[in-house]
C-alpha cells in the first residue's frame, strides 16, 4: 500500500506556481492528500487558516504517514502574534501550532509531521508601504519572518515533529531569477526545493 502524505499549507504548496510545484516529486513516493490554500496562514489571523481548514473533518486522515505543514509566511504578512513560549494565546502561532498538531495526531496517532522553514520572500506585509527582505522587515506586530521560523525551530523538538531546512535549495532575495514573483518559486526554484522536500519525507517513512 502507498503511503499518505497530506500537505497542508499555503500558495508554495498549492501546486498553482511552478508548473505543479513540489507535488509531482511527493507524488512518486505515495499518495499525496494537498489541503493547501493560497494566501492561507497557520494562524487564525487571516481565512483559510490551518486552524479552519483542520476545523472540517473531511481535511483530517486517519490513514496518514505524514503530514506536510508548511506555513509562516502568510503569519508574517498577515501579522500573526508569536505567542509566549510557556502560555501561548492559542489564536497566536505558537498556540496554533500546538493545537494543529493535536488535531492532526488525534485523527492520525502515529502520523509523522514535517514542517519545512519559510522561504525567503521580499514584499511588503499588510498594512506596510515597503517591500523588504521578509526575514529582516517587521510586520504590523513587529515580527520579522525570521522570527516565525525561530518558533518553528524552537518547538520541534517539544512538539515532536521536524524541521526541513531548505536554505541548501539556493533561493534568496538575491536570486529572482529562481521566483515567479520574489514570493513564489518558479519551475527552476521547485526544481531545487523538491527533492530536498521528497528526501525529507522518505526519511521520515523510514524512521521507525
Amino acid at each position: 500500500m502507498s503511503p499518505v502524505i497530506v500537505v497542508y499549507g499555503d500558495s508554495i504548496s498549492s501546486g498553482s506556481h511552478g508548473d505543479g510545484g513540489y507535488l509531482p516529486a511527493l507524488a512518486e513516493l505515495g499518495e499525496v492528500r494537498n489541503h493547501a490554500i493560497g494566501g492561507s496562514p497557520l494562524a487564525p489571523t487571516a481565512p483559510g487558516s490551518l486552524v479552519e481548514v483542520l476545523a472540517d473533518p473531511a481535511r483530517l486522515h486517519a490513514d496518514a504517514d505524514v503530514a506536510v505543514v508548511w506555513h509562516g509566511s502568510n503569519d508574517w504578512f498577515w501579522g500573526s502574534p508569536l505567542g509566549d513560549p510557556d502560555a501561548p494565546d492559542p489564536d497566536s502561532f505558537r498556540g496554533a501550532l500546538r493545537r494543529c498538531l493535536a488535531m492532526l495526531r488525534a485523527a492520525a496517532p502515529g502520523v509523522g509531521v514535517l514542517a519545512p522553514l519559510p522561504l525567503p520572500r521580499f514584499e511588503a506585509p499588510a498594512g506596510a508601504a515597503e517591500p523588504g527582505d521578509a526575514h529582516l522587515t517587521p510586520n504590523h506586530v513587529g515580527a520579522t519572518l525570521a522570527d516565525y521560523a525561530g518558533v518553528l525551530r524552537g518547538e520541534a523538538d517539544r512538539l515532536g515533529y521536524r524541521i526541513v531546512d531548505l536554505a541548501g535549495a539556493g533561493l534568496s532575495t538575491a536570486t529572482p531569477e529562481l521566483y515567479e514573483d520574489r514570493v513564489h518559486p518558479n519551475a527552476a526554484g521547485y526544481a531545487r526545493l523538491a527533492p530536498l522536500l521528497a528526501a525529507a519525507v522518505t526519511g521520515l517513512l523510514a524512521a521507525p
